[in-house]
């Protein structure tokens, strides 16, 4: 961007990290003067996320987990923080269970629970520059959502902020309410929290749900090492970012211990309880590989996995080193209907069979890139962690562009313009959804191209989907009527978005929209490959990795970075794809490409 927007984001980015609610308070002795920080980091989507006046630098959790139940019955979060302004109070964002007692140094404290926030008051200011220790223990029941046969239902949207009473006894959350104080409304979380089947229970939430297991600074601002100490009932057994460092068999129970050497964002923190095939590998450079299969994940997902040496080799060509200690995965015994990039061990749901021996192979085929896109977010998003949640594309845009490299690498250049192509339209389309003066023309099929089914692909069981008597009635159906007639049949499908979202500022409503974040990112990033060419592309991926490793950045730092390295003015190209509604054209591919394979560097 240019020097005038950089010097104000400058200036924000300073602001936001700075106590911004914070209450003057002085010591009984007169003396010192402190301030409460503030119950937000200030970031522009979710004002109350995080917590300013202090910078997490180690959590250390120590869970009794009672797996059938849903719940702690036994918790102690250890905080180790350093305070970057002199405190009198500072904030965690929780939603777990009753809380008995918090401490600091060790020595008990007052604390006070109201919504999302838990207050602390020490007995004595905080000095800035002081390292301190928060000890909270609690216990009780877990706010889960159910998970069964199907996909789970969207989130209820929130209910508000809850006061909570402040003594242990009646602390328990009334709800999974989202005072988040959400610029622009309060949509409900995406896939948020934790998750629990028969036998079965697991972490996976962005942008937030850490904070309903464990008191937490819950904003990718304040990252952080962690360890866990997972105590769960026989036949149960639990995993958790990191490396596995012990292992203790008690006969009724099962204790891991599991640390991370590199700090971790509040949302890429898992844990999954289960009953687990734990597999150990090691890939030819010697990266350990840490697989949790849950029972009756099938035989070809698995083998799915097997592929991850292989993917990880040509991530690393194009980004650079892989920057954690692990990778691999952990695979939930359900079909729950997303995958999220936690640190080292993403998590994904079991794929369904359709009453068959195996997964079909077109879904295998859609799986693998999934996993491309999870492991590539481990350099996009979890290594470089962005600043702000306004710029998701630079976690969504890159994962979902490494799809297409993959594609490009295993099939070809020809392949990878037909994805270009076909993304390129689909945006497009989505474009056209969200113009009301257009939705009224819409019909059946256009529904059914959002979710790429071309007509030539309507069979049997779609037409009868929609209560028509053959595809030729699909295009006489409305777009809405179609739309009702899938909701009355149970088909769980989202409506397309009434607006057009900006890739480079979405809005907390679409900032996981997949047309505008997800497929026109990719579209913006190969847009960011042609105008550069290839050698100044991947040089670009390679030194962004580098330069912000363990860190984290924003999109005018990209620009700033790629401008540098290839020695261009992009402003015009950021603009255009990033911060206007209007689809740009794109230069997909000469004709006379290659054919073959194309391994990029």
């Amino acid at each position: 961007m240019g020097q005038r927007t950089r010097w104000a984001l400058a200036l924000g980015l300073t602001l936001m990290l700075m106590p911004t609610t914070g209450i003057p308070a002085v010591t009984q002795q007169g003396v010192f003067s402190c301030t409460a920080g503030s119950s937000g980091i200030g970031d522009g989507y979710f004002p109350l996320a995080g917590n300013s006046g202090y910078d997490v630098l180690h959590y250390a959790l120590d869970l009794d987990l009672d797996v059938d139940a849903a719940a702690v019955t036994a918790g102690e979060a250890t905080i180790q923080a350093l305070a970057t302004t002199d405190l009198c109070a500072f904030n965690l964002d929780y939603r777990g269970p009753a809380i008995d007692r918090v401490t600091i140094d060790k020595q008990p404290v007052a604390f006070a629970r109201r919504g999302g926030e838990l207050t602390v008051t020490p007995t004595e200011p905080i000095g800035r520059g002081e390292e301190f220790v928060v000890g909270v223990t609690y216990r009780g029941a877990l706010e889960t959502i159910r998970l069964g046969n199907a996909l789970p239902p969207p989130p209820a949207a929130p209910a508000g902020a809850t006061p909570v009473a402040d003594d242990a006894a009646a602390s328990e959350p009334a709800g999974p309410e989202t005072d988040l104080g959400v610029a622009g409304g309060e949509p409900p979380q995406v896939f948020g929290g934790l998750f629990q089947a028969d036998g079965t229970l697991f972490l996976a939430g962005e942008p937030f749900g850490a904070d309903g297991l464990f008191p937490v600074n819950g904003h990718p601002a304040d990252k952080a090492t962690y360890s866990f100490r997972l105590t769960v009932p026989d036949p149960y057994l639990a995993v958790a970012n990191g490396v596995l460092v012990e292992r203790v068999d008690e006969g009724a129970a099962t204790t891991t211990v599991w640390t991370t050497r590199d700090p971790v964002a509040s949302y890429l923190v898992t844990f999954h309880a289960a009953e687990i095939d734990l597999i150990e590998q090691t890939t030819p450079g010697g990266l350990p590989l840490i697989f949790a299969y849950a029972e009756g994940v099938p035989a070809g997902q698995r083998a799915v996995f097997d592929r991850t040496p292989e993917i990880l080799a040509f991530l690393e060509e194009v980004f650079g080193p892989y920057p954690f200690e692990t990778a691999g995965g952990t695979i939930v015994g359900e079909p729950i209907g997303f995958a999220l990039e936690t640190q080292g061990l993403p998590i994904y749901g079991t794929l369904p069979t359709f009453g068959g021996d195996d997964v079909p192979p077109q879904i295998l085929a859609s799986f693998e890139e999934t996993v491309v896109h999870e492991l590539a977010h481990q350099w996009f998003g979890d290594s470089v962690s962005l600043l702000r949640w306004q710029d998701i594309w630079l976690n969504e845009g890159f994962a979902t562009y490494s799809q297409i490299l993959w594609i490009e690498h295993t099939a070809g250049v020809p392949a990878r313009n037909a994805r270009l192509a076909e993304t390129y339209d689909e945006v497009a389309l989505a474009i056209r959804l969200a113009d009301p003066a257009v939705r009224p023309s819409l019909t059946a099929l256009d529904l059914l191209a959002s979710f790429g089914v071309p007509p030539e692909a309507v069979d049997a069981d779609i037409v009868a989907a929609f209560g028509v008597e053959s595809a030729a009635e699909l295009g006489d159906l409305s777009f809405d009527e179609a739309l009702a007639r899938l909701a009355a049949e149970g088909v769980p499908v989202a409506a397309p978005a009434s607006d057009v979202a900006l890739t480079g500022d979405p809005g907390p409503d679409q900032l996981f929209s997949y047309p505008f974040v997800y497929q026109r990112g990719a579209l913006a990033v190969h847009a960011l490959r042609v105008e550069v060419g290839d050698d100044a592309f991947f040089a670009i991926l390679r030194e962004w990795t580098e330069r912000y490793r363990n860190g984290n950045a924003t999109i005018d730092d990209f620009v700033a970075l790629a401008e540098e390295v290839s020695g261009q003015e992009l402003d015009a190209l950021i603009v255009a794809w990033l911060f206007e509604p209007e689809l740009p054209p794109l230069a997909i591919g000469a004709p006379d490409e290659p054919a073959g394979a194309t391994p990029v560097p």
